[in-house]
């Protein structure tokens, strides 16, 4: 089983040299330096360049390295959910081209944090990197953060130049509303699922489930990866990648896996009735998503406890954090089930891992991969 906790890449500064605009960091950010990296008095040359790298929200977004040197050189790579894959090169004005290093010098990017946290879900991650007379900085921000709203704009100008739009293409538009029309989950289906879903949300396989609670706080569908996105490679934790089966049982879970690349898109209704549990079942809609969200995702946790979750919202009292599944993809004898699991309590609370299960003598038991 593999989680994610949001990997970052996180690069040491050089010597800062001069004073700049320095934001106030949040609890968790790192690398937060006391003065700019880049003094105003340093021209900008030809081979200075700002860069972003793109990628995925969990929404699955694009994924590209574009970089745009001070004299009107862009460079391009494209990874995922793109209209051009691989590497490609273009030309932007020369004098928009310098204008966008001098307006993130300007605004502080030298003086940035190297990493700053997320602090509620659904965003995406981006490593942007700014070089000016041979001094590099590089920021990774997995937002929404407490990085400041000029660097998000930063991006969108870089992502809005004529020649980034055609290379990224029609294909960036991955919101909710791109997702399939949920739909009852198929029959064959069901059994099997809710005593999957049922038997992991107590035990040890998904985090805070000892916690103390009065009920389930349940998304009201599925999981899913948007139509656009390709089974395959699709998404930040796509099971081809997060799941390693040993060596013995690669075909069982090549089936499995199958299962995932025929219904990856699919989102089913969940059905509160069909859980076999203690406590009563309360599901979330899209909308009471995004309220205990938005209450929870701005939690600041005490220093000495960094992972203590907040209160939750008053009409989700008794609630101990907001749990997601995806459908469950089995093998055709449903011997062998791999489902994605999410659980996001605010600030810095949260997780998502694959669980694969495997049927022995009629019990549904998890497997280490």
């Amino acid at each position: 089983m593999k989680a994610i906790a949001i990997a970052i890449v996180s690069i040491a500064m050089t010597a800062l040299s001069a004073s700049g605009q320095i934001p106030k960091p949040g609890l968790g950010d790192k690398g937060c330096p006391e003065k700019s990296l880049f003094a105003e008095s340093v021209s900008i040359s030809g081979e200075d360049f700002i860069e972003v790298y793109q990628l995925p929200s969990y929404s699955n977004g694009p994924v590209y390295t574009v970089r745009v040197y001070g004299d009107g050189r862009l460079v391009w790579h494209g990874e995922k959910v793109v209209s051009s894959v691989g590497d490609a090169s273009d030309n932007v004005n020369v004098a928009q081209a310098k204008a966008l290093i001098a307006d993130a010098r300007q605004r502080g990017f030298g003086g940035l944090c190297d990493e700053y946290v997320m602090r509620a879900l659904d965003g995406g991650i981006s490593v942007t990197t700014l070089r000016i007379g041979g001094q590099v900085k590089v920021v990774s921000n997995a937002g929404p953060s407490n990085a400041p709203s000029w660097l998000y704009k930063l991006q969108e100008k870089i992502a809005a130049l004529d020649s980034v739009k055609k290379l990224i293409g029609v294909k960036q538009t991955t919101s909710a509303a791109s997702q399939l029309k949920p739909l009852p989950m198929p029959q064959d289906r069901v059994a099997d699922s809710y005593v999957i879903y049922s038997q992991l949300l107590p035990g040890d396989a998904i985090e805070w489930g000892k916690v103390q609670r009065s009920f389930w706080l349940i998304e009201d569908t599925t999981k899913a990866e948007p139509p656009d996105s390709p089974c395959a490679t699709g998404g930040m934790m796509n099971p081809h990648e997060a799941i390693q089966a040993p060596e013995p049982r690669q075909t069982d879970f090549a089936e499995a896996l199958a299962d995932y690349d025929a219904h990856c898109h699919d989102r089913y209704l969940i059905d509160a009735s069909q859980f076999h549990l203690r406590l009563p079942v309360r599901l979330l809609d899209e909308e009471a998503r995004k309220r205990f969200v938005s209450h929870v995702a701005g939690y600041t946790p005490p220093q000495n406890n960094i992972m203590q979750a907040p209160p939750p919202p008053d009409e989700f009292r008794g609630a101990a954090g907001m749990h997601s599944f995806t459908a469950v993809y089995f093998t055709r004898a449903h011997t062998l089930a791999m489902t994605e699991t999410g659980m996001f309590c605010g600030g810095r609370c949260r997780n998502w891992s694959w669980v694969v299960l495997e049927r022995k003598d009629g019990q549904w038991q998890t497997l280490p991969w």
